[in-house]
Parts: structure tokens; sequence; C-alpha cells
């Protein structure tokens, strides 16, 4: 796929990989705030840019690629504006979610809901409850993606973005 010269790719992956880890490392301004996201963005899709006219990345990876790096800015800028700090993923009660199938019982009885559709938001809560079950056994979390179709244009973006964020500079 790549027609690029392997340096330019090389070098449009380092500004890329840059991008995100400046991402992590800087004080993003609030909502509404000026701040490096501008300029990081601009920098961030002149990269894309890059590896998109090397030929090393299909359009549609591009645009989630693009897509996953406006959406971290974004939470970072809602983190800075509300003070916001995650919690622990053990701290999610595992309660809400079977309540959750206890109202989806109650609505597929007392109305016309489509028995396919009742059957796959069954299946995924159920999934979640045994991932989360897993995961607050410290036991190795069930994959979340089994049985989940990906296209080629998101499992390419994934392949980008793990490379870029998990590479030692």
């Amino acid at each position: 796929m790549s027609q690029g010269s392997p340096k330019a790719v090389r070098e449009a992956r380092a500004a890329l990989r840059a991008c995100w880890r400046e991402a992590m490392n800087v004080e993003v301004a609030p909502l509404g705030g000026q701040g490096p996201g501008p300029e990081l963005r601009a920098r961030h899709e002149a990269a894309l840019d890059a590896l998109l006219a090397a030929g090393a990345v299909e359009a549609a990876a591009a645009d989630q690629v693009r897509a996953a790096f406006d959406e971290t800015l974004e939470h970072l800028q809602r983190q800075a504006a509300l003070c916001y700090i995650a919690f622990p993923v053990e701290m999610m009660p595992r309660q809400d979610l079977l309540e959750q199938v206890r109202a989806l019982d109650e609505m597929a009885g007392a109305s016309a809901l489509a028995p396919g559709a009742v059957a796959r938001v069954r299946a995924a809560l159920e999934q979640d409850i045994a991932w989360l079950a897993s995961f607050q056994a410290r036991q190795s979390p069930l994959p979340l993606w089994r049985g989940m179709a990906v296209g080629p244009a998101a499992s390419q973006a994934a392949l980008i973005l793990s490379d870029i964020l998990s590479a030692r500079e």
C-alpha cells in the first residue's frame, strides 16, 4: 500500500506520534478557551495528510484516527473544565447492569419491541456483566470485541494508533 518513501512515512508517523504524546502532556484549555488545541490539531492533520499522500494510510482509516484525536482533545478539555477525575472501573456497580436487564425484560413484555433487538441488547448487557465480573475478580478480562465485526478502516486505524502510542522514541 505504501507508495511514498520510507523516510517520509517514518517522519509523518513520528509527527503523528508527537502530536498524541503532546496532547497527553500539555495543559489543554477548558472548553471554549484558547490553548494548544487548534495548533495541535493542525499539526496532527498535516501528519495525516503526509501519510495519505505517501499512500501509507487509507482515507477512511485517517478519518477514524482524526476522530479519535479530536475526541481525545475534547475529553481533555472537559476534564480541565470540570476538574474531572475518573473513578476506577471497579467502582462501577454491576447492579446497574442487572437493573438494565430487568428493565429491558419489562419493556419487552409491555411493548412491541422487536424480539431480535431485545436479544441483541440483552446479549450485550450479559457480555458487559461477564467482562466486569472477570475484571473485578482480577482475572484476565474477556475480550469485548468477541463476535464484533470490524471493518478494514477501523482495523487499520487501530493498528496506526497502537503503533504510534506504543512506539518508543
